[in-house]
């Protein structure tokens, strides 16, 4: 009975599902792609924010940086 599914579908009906298939995955993968921007976006807003507040616009950059390598790192840490 393994062959059962495949013997089913004509050529055509494969390669919909195919695309279906292909479809979900690439709509899966874009929600986590959004997230993992946002997720750094929010780190470098939020450093900026705090940086700005103690040190003016010097203290503005460095907190971006800090803030964007602190977001990198917590989508590093949830993907793996």
């Amino acid at each position: 009975m393994p062959g059962i599914l495949s013997a089913d579908f004509s050529l055509e009906d494969r390669k919909i599902i195919a695309r279906l298939k292909l479809s979900a995955a690439l709509e899966a993968a874009s929600r986590g792609v959004e997230k993992d921007v946002t997720a750094v976006l929010v780190g470098i807003g939020a450093g900026a924010l705090f940086g700005a507040i103690i040190d003016g616009s010097d203290g503005a950059a460095k907190g971006a940086l800090i803030g964007g390598a602190a977001g990198v790192g917590y989508v590093l840490a949830r993907r793996f």
